[in-house]
């Protein structure tokens, strides 16, 4: 399954780009694999516990919904969406893109433009899966083959981007949030898809939610050992990318099973310098300490 997803995404970012973009997505899927294989092994029945309740309250109510930005409604949204999962308001933007080559310029700008572009393209996603939550849209709407397939698109050519160039806010907080909540609004068929259900393109589409929000640990690189082992206490340390509210205030961390429940614990555990505790959410404080 593994191996076929990526295929299917350095399919779809050979198509939007032009450009072969292997190394940034094997390195990003290889991130999600692992820290999601870890967390599988950790066998807790109170903490798997906790996380099923934490899970479904997710479902229920989003995370900072007020980043929920386009004025588009939801019918809008999937009227605009092609066959292939591309928004066609945003077409000629990335053709714009691919013809300057700028998804692989690992330069501020274009760089800054292509995530908000981005981050553009997943607000409408969670768009449609938020009126699935309230019950606005089907199942069959929502969820249809064009959603699916555009997740997997602009899903790649996130993963895809260079990871020597900036990849500060788009890509740690505004994406990682969408595909968060956008993976929380289809909670019943993201578990169906993890335990092997729901067809191929439901499990990869599921796998791509994990690995962009999985950058909230790993964008952008710090180039230095923490790489590594982003969950780890020196990851939250010594750089303003990873301190503060720009550490913990903004970013999709304690979310489902992306990651050990031990990593949690250590953070949410008094494990960090008293002057950055505060910016701990209060729901981390909630499920893992109480």
């Amino acid at each position: 399954m593994q191996r076929n997803l990526i295929l299917t995404i350095l399919g779809l970012c050979l198509a939007a780009t032009a450009f072969p973009q292997e190394k940034e997505t094997q390195f990003a899927f290889n991130n999600y694999h692992r820290y999601y294989n870890e967390a599988r092994q950790r066998g807790d029945a109170e903490k798997e516990k906790s996380i099923k309740a934490f899970r479904a309250s997710f479902a229920q109510h989003p995370y900072r919904y007020h980043s929920l930005d386009t004025r588009l409604s939801a019918q809008e949204c999937l009227a605009q969406l092609t066959a292939d999962g591309i928004f066609s308001g945003l077409r000629e933007q990335e053709e714009q893109f691919r013809k300057e080559n700028a998804f692989q310029k690992p330069y501020s700008n274009p760089q800054a433009e292509i995530g908000l572009f981005v981050a553009d393209a997943f607000n409408r996603i969670w768009k449609v899966a938020d009126a699935y939550r309230k019950g606005e849209l089907t199942e069959e709407q929502a969820l249809s083959g064009k959603v699916l397939k555009a997740i997997l698109h602009y899903g790649g050519i996130e993963a895809g981007r260079p990871n020597d160039g900036p990849r500060f806010h788009a890509s740690c907080f505004a994406i990682p949030t969408a595909a968060v909540n956008t993976y929380f609004c289809y909670l019943k068929q993201m578990d169906d898809a993890e335990g092997g259900k729901g067809g191929t393109l439901l499990q990869e589409a599921c796998d791509m939610l994990k690995t962009i929000a999985l950058q909230a640990w790993t964008q952008p690189l710090r180039h230095d050992e923490t790489d590594g082992n982003v969950v780890s206490i020196s990851r939250f340390r010594n750089h303003v990318w990873w301190v503060g509210g720009n550490a913990l205030a903004y970013r999709s961390l304690a979310r489902g099973r992306h990651v050990p429940f031990h990593s949690y614990d250590r953070l949410a555990g008094g494990s960090l310098p008293a002057r950055y505790q505060y910016d701990l959410p209060n729901y981390v404080f909630r499920c893992f300490l109480d």
